[in-house]
């Protein structure tokens, strides 16, 4: 489950939300709180929005105050459903990547040709220690020391310790040097994991505010976004239990897992006020919606996605019927590869028409940017090149006018 932002902590038990000064403290409970803007109250005012998460049962009280810090409602949301859902992962092996090793010409074997294998073992354990095992790379019979270690089993003779090998009937010891920069995932497959889980989605999820308040507020309660009445409202999000497949250049991944299908919008006393439904085609692994204000107009928009590809579905919030239609679909910006090898080129897909003011940035791990993108008017993509990055993780931001900012991470290798 995303929680799109995380509430601000109560640092005060003293809050004044309008001009008058209180005489004295208001006590409230010891709550996460947030702020409901002034547009979206019945009374033209900003409210204190404090909540509480049970850890317990998965639900939500809430208690609303007024600019007086007067208690308007308390209520709770209701105890979500679970989903079990059985699935696997399987991960690329890490090890050296683009190393070879080398033959040690500073020491000298004695010669094992007139040996069975089994007495050239027995030097080996002898002269080296520990076990040592059998393993045939590209024809040639190699005699490989401490096969316990797990990577010997994988790398033949990338091995990173030193070996005995039989070339052109003369026995050598090979030996790998490497650093942590130089590994990385493999061609070969890990075992596959398989678990069974039980899901259940946290209630309610909140709405990323985008209006003249800026993208920075979370409202998990309204009052006046979905209707004109005095009731509050908050949002449940709507799940089912789907089949997935997954594949990248590191990971792969199959079998059930739990999909939002969107959102019910309901009021304090358990009224439902309007439902927000993916079309057919369209899935979420997570529920990521936000409010949107457009002159008088209030609409939400959520994203989803659809045969491999991501979309924003925007819905118009009020209406006379519950069921709510998405008024426009449009294709959301793209980052691929998002672990690509150092050099290797970044193609940023944007779904649309580059506005006035595009720009493709890249942040490294510190926060500072390394590279920025001006994107011309009317282009849909741009690439990032990376034969200046050094290896690590880097965060790809798009803005694109009035667009909400899009951020992908990317792992450069």
């Amino acid at each position: 489950m995303k929680k799109l932002f995380t509430s601000l902590a109560l640092m005060s038990a003293t809050v004044v939300l309008s001009a008058q000064v209180l005489d004295s403290p208001a006590v409230l409970p010891s709550r996460n709180t947030n702020m409901m803007p002034a547009a979206y109250t019945a009374s033209g005012a900003s409210m204190l929005v404090l909540d509480s998460y049970n850890d317990d049962d998965y639900s939500s009280t809430f208690s609303i105050y007024d600019e007086n810090l007067r208690e308007v409602v308390t209520f709770a949301t209701p105890v979500p459903p679970s989903f079990e859902v059985t699935y696997w992962t399987q991960s690329k092996v890490y090890g050296p990547i683009g190393i070879k090793a080398r033959p040690n010409m500073t020491n000298e074997y004695p010669d094992l040709r007139g040996m069975s294998i089994d007495e050239a073992l027995e030097f080996i354990r002898n002269n080296w220690g520990g076990e040592a095992a059998i393993k045939n790379v590209d024809g040639d019979r190699v005699i490989v020391p401490y096969p316990d270690y797990y990577y010997s089993e994988f790398f033949g003779e990338t091995y990173p310790t030193r070996y005995l090998k039989n070339v052109d009937g003369a026995w050598q010891e090979f030996y790998v040097e490497y650093s942590y920069e130089d590994w990385g995932p493999t061609d070969k497959w890990g075992e596959p994991e398989e678990r069974t889980d039980r899901r259940t989605p946290q209630y309610p999820e909140s709405m990323e505010l985008v209006s003249d308040y800026g993208n920075d507020l979370d409202m998990e309660v309204t009052q006046t976004f979905f209707n004109d009445d005095d009731k509050f409202e908050y949002i449940l999000p709507v799940c089912q239990v789907g089949n997935f497949t997954y594949e990248d250049d590191q990971n792969r991944s199959g079998g059930q897992r739990l999909e939002y299908r969107g959102f019910d919008v309901y009021t304090s006393d358990g009224s439902l006020v309007r439902q927000f439904r993916l079309p057919a085609g369209y899935v979420s692994e997570y529920l990521d919606a936000s409010a949107l204000t457009l002159g008088d107009i209030n609409y939400v928009a959520i994203r989803a996605d659809k045969d491999g590809e991501e979309y924003v579905l925007v819905y118009r919030a009020d209406g006379a019927s519950i069921a709510a239609a998405p008024a426009l679909i449009q294709k959301a910006s793209s980052v691929s590869p998002t672990a690509p090898q150092r050099g290797q080129t970044v193609h940023v897909d944007l779904g649309v028409e580059a506005k006035p003011g595009c720009s493709v940035s890249v942040v490294n791990a510190q926060g500072r940017e390394v590279n920025r993108i001006n994107v011309a008017e009317g282009n849909n993509a741009a690439e990032i090149r990376t034969d200046s990055f050094d290896r690590g993780v880097y965060v790809v931001v798009v803005k694109n006018g009035n667009k909400k900012q899009e951020v992908t991470k990317i792992v450069v290798r």
